[in-house]
């Protein structure tokens, strides 16, 4: 008698060579040292988490030119720097879960592009409503960034090296804070607020020529 296999079995034996092969590829990072690529990857999601600590507080950099040059009451200022944080917590749960479906590496490149789009255009607003929006989708790209970064360096180290890694990349945020915050004194004494978003949106413009080259 001969039994005929179903697409039911079909996927799951598919689904089985799928994570024997990962598990082929896991065993094969495990086994020898990190490579010159892999640190490559380490230190470019490294260097793109400092940019989004740049990123998240650019507006508090901003705040006081922006409320004197609009003249924003401290309520209408409070909704600008926490524009961004909604957008992170949407941007995390909702692009964040999209990484097993799109790609870790994928996922990078929009959220990347998102975040560079929102930062150039901010500095292009001529109002409160429009600044409050790109901050908004600045915050869902850096969201899905932060979410996925972790993932995708986890995936790249070795079982030896994982642990310095991810403090290489958790580190990136703060260090991209405190350093923006000395660049934006500097930026600001010579340029008008515009001048933060554009100086963001140019790194991140760089980071995202990187990415395409290292994350293929």
């Amino acid at each position: 008698m001969i039994f005929m296999k179903g697409d039911g079995d079909c996927n799951r034996m598919a689904e089985v060579s799928g994570e024997l092969e990962a598990a082929s590829v896991r065993a094969q990072l495990n086994s020898r040292a990190m490579s010159v690529a892999q640190w490559e990857v380490v230190l470019l999601c490294t260097a793109i988490n400092m940019l989004d600590g740049y990123d998240v507080l650019v507006m508090s950099f901003a705040a006081a030119p922006v409320a004197a040059d609009w003249q924003l009451d401290p309520a209408s200022l409070g909704l600008l720097l926490s524009a961004g944080l909604v957008g992170m917590a949407f941007g995390s749960i909702v692009l964040g879960s999209l990484a097993d479906a799109l790609g870790r590496k994928q996922l990078v490149h929009i959220c990347l592009f998102t975040v560079t789009i929102g930062m150039i255009v901010s500095a292009y607003t001529q109002s409160q409503l429009q600044l409050l929006a790109m901050r908004f989708v600045t915050g869902v790209g850096i969201g899905g960034m932060l979410a996925t970064l972790t993932g995708l360096v986890s995936e790249y180290a070795n079982d030896k090296r994982r642990a310095i890694c991810m403090g290489l990349l958790q580190s990136g945020y703060p260090l991209g804070a405190l350093f923006g915050g000395v660049i934006a004194a500097q930026i600001i004494q010579f340029a008008d607020w515009r001048a933060l978003f554009l100086f963001g949106g140019g790194a991140l413009s760089i980071a995202a020529a990187f990415d395409r080259h290292s994350l293929t």
